[in-house]
């Protein structure tokens, strides 16, 4: 095995285990809930029609085979995660191999892309197909076939599809007239794409309405276009600015670097325009609109990495490693040391703590400029890169996996707008056990919920068999209403709170005036830890009829 093969075999363990393993560790959120509720109606027979047909049909049949769940909800988009972050393994030719590699792996420490493949959400499935086309595009029958997929992710795909046909352009632009090619496009590969849309659709014919759904999706998005609400798409910019910071300044600064060069990256930074234009002007409220952003911008950082890593060899080779290695070592120190200072700051206010940052930085500075004394400068530069490298590398995992391992469905967290609680599993297990207790089966339970109840609210519900949705009345056995809403007879129940739901404003995390001073600590905790005063909970009451509470306790 060469040393290649090993670093892709290491990246597909890596986004395996963190896009695949425990994918129910919290319950489904609205959105999620929405299109899973969809597709276990259509698993049970019921023709359904979807914003994104493809996964519609997806996690049907994954219902059909293996019953309704979260983990199978979210294995679609898990597995598109997995070959999004591996593709572009197959454009090594194209990309470089280096490139593709370091490519490869920011798309597998995005948590962006990390977190929207442990979602119940189409759009990673979209890009998935969208990047494999942008790689692909000599393979004329794959590439048809992937067309008429993506065109099946309805909604989702109109994004990627609208960027591939910008890139297309370029493409055909930046090749020299004389070199051009015709399009290999013919009558078979119009064909393929057709057949596919139309089986991707409608999930192998089984669901015609589907392909209306596909059609009504692109309608939709284009729609969206032109409406307005910047809202959700602050709270996006603010998640993209938290995670990806590291590889967009990366970006940034690789792109000032090729610019100059006779054949600058401008479909991968046509990509980055178009993604974040597209973001802004569909306005969505979740993580996926920014996923075309974070594919460019990983890009145009894996050129800037690899060019690093060349120059970093090149000082193994000359003997300047020992100086490259220290510098890389102390900026890790000194990085890690500001972070600690900081964290101090964000939990107990703290002043002091801000100088000893500036300390650390002056010391970084000095140590930097007596390494120039006996070197080109370029030398400690490039410690100081590979130490705040390092840093951001290590930052960025530890985000990722707190975002969706450890606080999934934490309301301070930009990316989650209404978060679901574990109360949600609290409450599905209190109804089977009082549907055990009662009635010997733990769906059995008769049980009347308020009409207004939220997607996730009726996914947890779905497998309870007496259960139904309306006005409730003093007659009913089991009650499930909002916070306020109550029997008629309110003596005659025993009631139980469980919150469903938590949301927060992010707009009012800002610095506050205490007298004549500034006081920022819970701006930086809620930048270092995402701790908010401001959470909102809403909250539903499990009423049980007392007669009803004789049968739990075993008195008949």
């Amino acid at each position: 095995m060469t040393r290649e093969s090993a670093l892709w075999w290491a990246i597909l363990v890596f986004v395996v285990a963190t896009r695949a393993l425990n994918l129910d560790n919290s319950p489904l959120g609205n959105p999620e809930a929405k299109m899973a509720l969809s597709a276990l109606g259509l698993a049970t027979g019921v023709p359904q029609a979807f914003s994104n047909p493809l996964l519609g049909a997806l996690q049907a049949a994954l219902f059909s085979i293996g019953g309704s769940n979260n983990v199978l909800a979210r294995l679609p988009a898990a597995i598109a995660g997995v070959t999004l972050v591996m593709l572009p393994m197959i454009g090594r030719d194209q990309l470089g191999r280096a490139r593709a590699l370091i490519f490869s792996m920011l798309l597998a420490l995005s948590p962006t892309i990390w977190f929207e493949s442990r979602s119940a959400d189409g759009a990673v499935i979209a890009w998935c197909l969208a990047l494999y086309l942008l790689l692909q595009l000599k393979n004329k029958y794959a590439s048809a076939a992937a067309a008429g997929l993506l065109a099946a992710c309805g909604a989702d795909a109109f994004l990627p599809a609208l960027s591939l046909l910008v890139v297309r352009v370029l493409i055909q632009l930046s090749v020299p007239q004389e070199s051009r090619q015709p399009s290999p496009i013919d009558r078979y590969t119009v064909l393929i794409g057709a057949f596919a849309f139309l089986l991707g659709s409608t999930g192998l014919l089984f669901n015609q309405p589907g392909l209306g759904g596909a059609f009504n999706g692109f309608a939709t998005s284009l729609i969206g276009m032109f409406r307005s609400g910047g809202v959700s798409f602050a709270r996006l910019m603010l998640g993209l600015i938290v995670y990806e910071l590291p590889i967009i300044c990366v970006a940034v600064a690789t792109l000032s670097l090729l610019w100059r060069q006779t054949r600058p990256p401008v479909l991968w930074l046509a990509l980055c325009v178009l993604g974040l234009l597209g973001a802004i002007a569909l306005q969505p409220g979740f993580a996926a609109a920014l996923i075309p952003f974070v594919i460019g911008t990983c890009a145009l950082a894996s050129s800037g990495i690899a060019s690093l890593v060349h120059a970093i060899s090149d000082d193994v080779s000359t003997g300047y490693w020992p100086i490259t290695l220290s510098l890389t070592g102390l900026t890790v120190v000194f990085v890690g040391f500001a972070g600690v200072a900081a964290l101090q700051y964000s939990n107990q206010g703290l002043t002091g703590p801000i100088l000893a940052i500036c300390v650390a930085a002056l010391a970084l500075i000095g140590v930097c400029l007596m390494s120039a004394v006996r070197v080109s400068v370029m030398v400690p530069i490039r410690g100081v890169m590979l130490g705040l490298g390092l840093w951001s590398a290590i930052y960025i995992f530890s985000a990722g996996f707190n975002l969706t391992q450890f606080r999934p469905n934490n309301p301070g967290e930009p990316y989650v707008a209404a978060a679901t609680t574990d109360d949600l599993t609290e409450l599905q297990r209190e109804l089977e056990m009082l549907g055990t207790r009662a009635f010997s089966d733990p769906h059995a339970l008769p049980l009347t919920v308020d009409d207004s109840a939220s997607p996730a609210l009726r996914w947890i519900l779905r497998d309870e068999r007496r259960v139904q949705f309306g006005p409730v009345t003093a007659t009913d056995s089991a009650i499930l209403v909002p916070m306020g809403g109550q029997p008629q007879d309110k003596y005659t129940y025993i009631g139980d709170a469980f919150t469903v739901e938590q949301s927060t404003s992010l707009r009012s995390i800002r610095c506050k005036y205490i007298g004549d001073k500034t006081d920022c600590s819970a701006y930086t905790r809620w930048l270092l830890q995402r701790q908010t005063d401001s959470v909102r909970p809403t909250q539903w009451i499990l009423w049980v009829r007392s007669d009803t509470a004789a049968l739990l306790s075993g008195r008949r």
